[in-house]
Order: C-alpha cells, then structure tokens, then sequence
C-alpha cells in the first residue's frame, strides 16, 4: 500500500506538467531547440495522468515529488540553500529583486506559451501557441499551434492599428477576413481570457504575483512558503507557493533569472483556475519593426486563405 502512495505521489507531480508537454513543430527558423516530443513517453504519462487526476480538472497543490534541493540536502548547494531560506524569509523582497532584474535584462523574445483557464465554472483544454514580444514599444505577436480557441493569430502593437488588437477568428470568418481589428479589452478580445493582451509577458506576470503578494502582507494573510527547488524542462526552479481565503497560486521562478516561468492558480477546493507556462525561451532575439507587422504575421489582406 506504501509502495502505491508512493507512486501516486510521484505521478501526480509530473502531472502538473503534462498541460506543456504537448508535440508541436514549430515554423521553421522560430525556435532552434525546439524539436518533436518524444510521443510514445508522451502517451504513457498521459494515460497515467488520466487515471490519476481527480475529477473536474481538480490538481494538487501539493507538488513534493518535484523538489529536487533544499536546505539540508545531499548536494550541500549553498547558493541554493541561501537562496531558499531568502524565500522562506523575505519572499516580497526576493520577488522585488526579480522584478528589478527584468526591467535590466527583459527586451524582446520568443517562446512557447501554454495557457489553461477555467472560465465561468469551466475549465478549458490547453492552447499552445508561438510568441514573440517586445517591451519597447510593447508588440506581442502570437500564432495558435494546439488547442482550441476562437482566435488564431493576434497582433498588438503600442501606438499601431489604431490602438487595436489585429486578429484571426476561427472558422468561416478566419476564411474571409485574414485580420479583424478589436478592442483590446473589449469583449471578443477577452472571451475565455482572464487577461487581455495588454498584460502579457514575463514582466507583467511578476508585477501581478508581487501585487498579490504586497496585498496579502497588508491585510496581514500573507501565508507564503518555499516548496525548494527543482528541475522544470532542464532549468531549475524555485516553487513558492502563497495561499489565501480565495484559493492560491504556485509559482516557479528560474533560479538564474527569477523569472516567473510558470504559474498555476487553484480555487479554495483546490480546482485548478489558471495555468501559465513561458517555455523555450530565447532572450537573444532582436526583432526588427517588420517582425511586428500584419504582413508577417499572417494578419493582412493579402494573407487571406
């Protein structure tokens, strides 16, 4: 019977990642290290997953199976370990210190975004899409890869398109019109969405957690502690993890970067409400205000088919 929690435990921390794994070629000359999963492993922790996950979309916000460091480990990693118990201590000021770091080292890339989010009592399939951003001016670009969504493509540049969000609907209309001007935050732009597009990016995701976080210690409810470090598709990864009235949200931030790379947000009965994930990230792009224009990105006139 051990033996089988045991198991479980391990299962049910590689679930939380199934949502990115998700086999996808990207366009040619995007992302260099992205290449195709490996299906078959794939397809057992997917059915593994399946008979595991709980009803409803419901996750588990307990994730030991994923720490791989802590303070009295085996690998003795002081950095590491200071770096937990900075967590454990001041997890506000570790927080403020990846926000500074972003605004130094953050100015255009690329990647892979997995979203999942549960909208009027229901939770949504994954929806993989490639992404290039910038910060100044701010221009998000994306392309749908997998999943269901009613938009397609999308473009939203500062300043551009008459300050609207350009997009690619689903279907018929995807078919007659290669790209629709909407209002940003209006409501074609924010169905099934609880952030508009103006909120994407690394940097914003931080300033949200750090929000919540100053929130919560003002009201005196900051419950906030540090599940250590582990390995998250090849980088390690801080987990904190803050719990409130309302439910709570598990965030990783790459230990090099403090980069919120992943965040998931749960209900009070622990159903999972969001799920983030910025991966293959590659933050040695510069792109020219041509990689930013309908033309380039499917959304013009002329791309129509």
């Amino acid at each position: 019977m051990l033996a089988v929690k045991l198991f479980h435990a391990v299962v049910l921390g590689v679930g939380g990642l199934l949502h990115a794994a998700i086999s996808i070629k990207l366009p040619r000359g995007t992302l260099q290290s992205w290449r195709y999963a490996r299906v078959p492993t794939l397809l057992v922790l997917a059915l593994v997953f399946v008979k595991c996950a709980q009803p409803d979309g419901r996750l588990p916000t307990q994730l030991g199976a994923q720490v791989l460091l802590s303070p009295a480990g085996s690998q003795g990693d002081r950095a590491h370990a200071k770096l937990i118990r900075r967590a454990q201590e001041d997890p506000i000021g570790l927080l403020e210190e990846g926000l500074e770091k972003c605004g130094k080292r953050l100015g255009s890339y690329d990647g892979l975004f997995i979203l999942q989010e549960r909208i009027d009592g229901q939770l949504g399939e994954p929806v993989a899409s490639y992404f290039r951003f910038r910060t100044s001016p701010f221009s998000v670009a994306m392309r749908r890869l997998r999943g269901k969504s009613r938009i397609t493509r999308l473009l939203y540049v500062e300043g551009q398109n008459n300050g609207q969000l350009v997009v690619r609907l689903s279907g018929l209309l995807g078919k007659l019109a290669s790209g629709v001007e909407v209002d940003p935050d209006g409501p074609l732009a924010r169905k099934g969405c609880l952030h508009a597009v103006t909120d994407f990016g690394l940097e914003n995701a931080l300033k949200r957690i750090l929000k919540a976080y100053k929130q919560a210690a003002g009201r005196n409810q900051l419950d906030s502690e540090c599940l250590g470090i582990g390995m998250l598709e090849g980088r390690l990864v801080l987990t904190l993890k803050k719990t409130g009235p309302d439910g709570s949200t598990i965030v990783d931030l790459d230990v090099e970067t403090l980069l919120p790379v992943r965040v998931r947000r749960y209900t009070a009965e622990d159903m999972l409400l969001a799920y983030y994930h910025y991966k293959n990230l590659n933050f040695s792009r510069s792109f020219t205000d041509a990689e930013f224009s309908r033309e380039a990105n499917g959304l013009s006139d002329r791309e129509k088919r």
